[in-house]
């Protein structure tokens, strides 16, 4: 999980991008090169001579000894002989004790020996195998070193970048194959295809930008109308592939949570109620200040398929639950994680002064209403009746009523009627 500075998510992914096709590329051309085709040839060679050489030796001894190699599908067999040629079970039966006897000891011994020709052969293998392993792990990290040194130094302002893109270098060369052109069905095996999309194998080196506040000004404000536990802390979508369902990177879905952090978060207590799991998941992630990604069913303790476990995320939002006076001493009493989370009370009263500044404000509140929603404007006789009905709202000459809802109703009611009238203004 990176945290990038604005804008520069994108710019990482489309870089990403073009070495994934890059790399494919120049990788692909490296393997078919004569130079390499030829220094992997000569090892091969080498291993194929001294494996010969040792199996040669051996069957030259067998044979001073009675015994001939033969291949088998299990492998080499050692066979008795008489002048070249196996003998048969009737000339078996024909030997003497003394013979068979001979015979068996001299197998055993061959065999032991066979087996430690084996055990040459296998190491040797493994010994050109490794060799070959390490020759195409050099050629993929020279192929790649201007390419990742490139995107290096256009964020070496990031730590996390660059620490991210050698991880990506050695994942890179421990999995060369992904990199091997292959001839598709049907295609002539000199023309092949390179694997340069970041679909399928190659997608595990796409960056999937799950928050872009590249548009907006400021910290983000969220308003989250629907909390549930999947949008506040996100999930992992996934999809049906050969009968199972699979999921990568590039299926993780943001919360609200993700998207505003470093910011606001703003929940009716009401609704986030409703949802059990999600006002757990909610304090957890506001006591722990992560937000740890998880399939509810498998906290719940539900068997589930095997999925993703994205990077916990750091959290640093300030989150704001809009609710009455009776849910909230419901939660101070009854809920300690409330107490603890949630210190800043703040409460709106109805009523404000009746001042001139005040009449001003309302009069500006009215202006900006009737511009945002195109409605006639109000002449001063209109706002002088808005402003004694606001007192007889409050109850009070002297005060001014907060409930901006209802006058904003009263102001869209009015411009319906005044444009019915053909009138100019309200």
């Amino acid at each position: 999980a990176l945290q990038m500075p604005t804008g520069r998510g994108r710019d990482l992914q489309r870089d990403m991008r073009n070495l994934v096709d890059e790399a494919a590329r120049v990788i692909t051309q490296a393997f078919e090169d004569e130079e390499y085709s030829q220094r992997k040839e000569n090892l091969t060679q080498e291993f194929r001579r001294e494996r010969e050489h040792l199996i040669s030796t051996l069957n030259d001894r067998s044979r001073e000894e009675g015994f001939l190699l033969q291949p088998t599908p299990a492998g080499l067999a050692l066979v008795p002989h008489i002048d070249g040629k196996p003998m048969t079970d009737e000339e078996m039966a024909a030997i003497t004790t003394t013979e068979r006897e001979k015979l068996t000891q001299t197998r055993e011994n061959l065999e032991a020996d066979l087996k430690q020709v084996f055990n040459q052969v296998r190491s040797r293998e493994r010994l050109v195998y490794e060799r070959i392993q390490q020759m195409d792990q050099e050629i993929v990290r020279f192929a790649l070193e201007f390419l990742i040194q490139e995107i290096k130094e256009k964020y070496d302002s990031i730590t996390q970048v660059g620490d991210y893109l050698d991880e990506v270098e050695s994942d890179m060369a421990e999995n060369v194959d992904m990199f091997r052109a292959k001839p598709q069905e049907g295609q002539n095996p000199t023309h092949v295809t390179l694997p340069v999309s970041p679909n399928h194998t190659l997608r595990r080196y796409e960056v999937h930008v799950i928050v872009d506040n590249s548009e907006t000004n400021g910290a983000p404000v969220v308003v989250e109308v629907n909390p549930t536990h999947n949008n506040l802390l996100g999930r992992v979508d996934k999809e049906a592939q050969f009968g199972a369902l699979q999921a990568d990177l590039t299926m993780i879905r943001p919360g609200s949570l993700h998207r505003a952090n470093g910011g606001y978060l703003i929940i009716r207590i009401e609704e986030i109620l409703r949802n059990a799991p999600a006002w757990e998941g909610l304090k957890r992630s506001l006591k722990e200040r992560k937000i740890i990604i998880e399939e509810l069913s498998e906290r719940m303790g539900f068997l589930t398929t095997k999925g993703l476990t994205p990077e916990p995320i750091p959290l640093d939002v300030k989150t704001i639950l809009i609710g009455n006076a009776t849910l909230y001493h419901t939660l101070y009493m009854y809920d300690p994680d409330f107490v603890e989370l949630f210190k800043v009370k703040a409460e709106f009263d109805s009523t404000m002064e009746r001042t001139e500044g005040n009449i001003k404000d309302y009069a500006a509140f009215i202006c900006t209403l009737c511009n945002k929603e195109q409605l006639l404007h109000m002449d001063r006789a209109g706002v002088t009746k808005l402003v004694e009905h606001s007192s007889r709202l409050a109850e009070d000459q002297t005060k001014l009523s907060t409930r901006f809802a209802e006058i904003s109703d009263i102001i869209r009611e009015a411009s319906y009627w005044a444009k019915k009238n053909d009138a100019s203004c309200i």
